[in-house]
């Protein structure tokens, strides 16, 4: 099982849609949705179309639900499709200051779907995490960073147990990434001490609203190293790094142009799909989308890869 954890954003939600309406196998996948927008319209379009199980958080903090009557809102526009939809699993964050108590009375609202708990630095004594493991409408424990003391974790059934870490080294600019660098090695352990893992693809786990214009695109692409079998991320950095230098169209072809060079004569490591070619398609047709496009494409070859990863296909 693999899981990308996304912030259910435009860019993230237009790659999940595409997935699904490709055609592709998404079996193995399980996204984990943290909603950050009020408007939950694109989220419900695409939940309406994805094809596969999908967890998302029903008690979300971050960006516009900070405000906890925009939280109770999205509840109630979730209502119809969770109704409609067994693929989508309740999600539940529990983090500091959540009482077990709190916790128990979610989980006793949700009790007709299945429901996933999101570690994330909980304050639980091992009573209660003894108790939730017990919990029979529990169906997944998902740990993020590492956050739950060992001993604890322990405590859980490894097989309903999802690991999701941070891999991706973020920088302050683009223009400081260079070559490739050790991404994850979490698939050689599916199966045995867990059942799934997941990052936060090439975003990172801190979410940010979006800035202004880059001194340089980049496009941060994973692939297989065959020495060992771990997963490594090669960065590709327009050649200007100069704030005003150059337009964001003319650097993300220049992109697009090194993708379209390079990764083709690799596709053992890198695998084919449709993210990578809407790169070799831009180039050849000299169009630039935007960079909510890049990063887009960058998530539909990353979820398509670890997909091909756990099916043998790379």
């Amino acid at each position: 099982m693999y899981s990308p954890y996304l912030f259910a954003r435009a860019s993230e939600l237009l790659s999940l849609r595409e997935i699904a309406t490709s055609g592709v196998n998404v079996q193995k996948t399980l996204p984990v949705l943290e909603p950050v927008n009020a408007d939950s319209s694109s989220l419900i379009r695409c939940l309406n179309i994805w094809n596969g199980d999908v967890v998302v958080i029903i008690n979300p903090y971050q960006n516009d639900y900070s405000n906890h009557q925009n939280v109770s809102f999205l509840n109630q526009a979730l209502q119809p499709i969770l109704a409609a939809k067994n693929t989508i699993i309740i999600g539940i964050l529990v983090q500091p200051g959540l009482a077990f108590q709190q916790l128990n009375s979610i989980v006793n609202n949700n009790l007709h779907h299945r429901i996933a708990l999101i570690y994330d630095n909980p304050t639980l004594s091992d009573p209660e995490i003894s108790s939730l493991n017990s919990n029979i409408h529990v169906h997944y424990h998902i740990v993020l960073n590492n956050s739950l003391p060992v001993h604890q974790y322990q405590m859980l059934n490894s097989m309903k147990i999802i690991v999701i870490n941070d891999n991706f080294r973020k920088l302050a600019r683009n223009a400081d990434y260079n070559g490739a660098e050790p991404f994850s090695n979490a698939h050689h352990f599916v199966g045995r001490n867990y059942l799934g893992f997941g990052d936060y693809t090439i975003t990172g786990r801190v979410f940010e609203a979006g800035g202004g214009q880059p001194s340089a695109v980049a496009s941060h692409l994973v692939y297989k190293e065959f020495a060992n079998s771990n997963i490594w991320i090669k960065h590709f950095v327009s050649s200007n790094t100069q704030r005003g230098g150059a337009d964001v169209a003319t650097m993300f072809l220049d992109v697009s142009d090194q993708i379209t060079g390079f990764v083709p004569n690799y596709v053992a490591k890198f695998g084919g799909n449709i993210g990578l070619n809407h790169y070799y398609d831009c180039s050849q047709r000299r169009h630039s989308p935007g960079l909510a496009k890049n990063k887009e494409f960058q998530i539909t070859h990353h979820i398509n890869f670890m997909l091909d990863i756990l099916n043998g296909k790379i």
